[in-house]
């Protein structure tokens, strides 16, 4: 993807609208499972921009994918949870990240499934 002022500016406003709805689903949601509906959501959409064509231009795959997906999840927040309640939990604090994990990329690649097989027909 070539850096041009347009792309740029679609991945800043996809950016933008991605914090803000993380920021809104964590506030009526609760932290820990803000982070779980976040990160799940958003690895979910971005296995659907992925996986459908009509995301494929360049500037489609920097508002959707880049900004808006990559501004709804958290990989910081994911990160600062482990380091603050691993001194409480220890390690069932990474068996939930593992888990956190996993459930991202389950959640992705069904979602890309979906997506390319409904473009497919």
């Amino acid at each position: 993807m070539k850096p041009t002022i347009r792309v740029i500016w679609l991945t800043f406003m996809g950016g933008t609208i991605g914090t803000l709805a993380r920021f809104f689903i964590g506030d009526v949601s609760g932290q820990l499972m803000g982070l779980v509906l976040v990160n799940t959501l958003g690895a979910a959409a971005l296995g659907w921009f992925n996986g459908d064509k009509r995301f494929d231009t360049a500037e489609q795959k920097a508002f959707w994918a880049v900004g808006l997906a990559g501004g709804f999840t958290t990989m910081s927040g994911l990160a600062s949870m482990i380091v603050t309640w691993q001194t409480v939990l220890g390690w069932v604090v990474f068996a939930w990240a593992l888990a956190l994990f996993a459930s991202g990329l389950a959640s992705y690649f069904l979602a890309y499934s979906i997506a390319r097989d409904r473009g497919a027909k």
